[in-house]
């Protein structure tokens, strides 16, 4: 499978692959991706409701940075492990804006109701 993957990504970055090929390689990488997503919720990094989206942007970051990708340098489903990596810590600098924005409500409200 990871020889399959390696295959129909080059294809991809050659811009020589069908709308199959490419489907198949997004939902390799799809795949790939959420295995990252359920070891970052194990381990306390990502909320269980957020794998799904970190699953489908990471296969976007991947397919729009198909350039990028070298195959001397590591296997297709390394590559998509990096970037989900990548898509995990943008998700979690998300929780601090997230957290700072519900602290400056409650201060507010709190500055209201004295």
């Amino acid at each position: 499978m990871e020889g399959d993957a390696e295959y129909l990504a080059t294809l991809a970055a050659m811009g020589v692959a069908d709308d199959a090929q490419r489907n198949t390689l997004a939902a390799i990488a799809r795949d790939a991706a959420m295995v990252v997503a359920k070891l970052a919720v194990r381990r306390r990094l990502l909320r269980a409701c957020d794998v799904d989206d970190v699953a489908q942007k990471t296969v976007l970051r991947v397919l729009a940075s198909l350039d990028k990708w070298q195959v001397q340098k590591g296997g297709w489903k390394t590559f998509v492990g990096r970037t989900a990596w990548f898509v995990i810590a943008d998700e979690r600098r998300g929780y601090a804006r997230d957290a700072e924005l519900v602290a400056a409500l409650r201060d507010m409200v709190e500055d209201e109701e004295e």
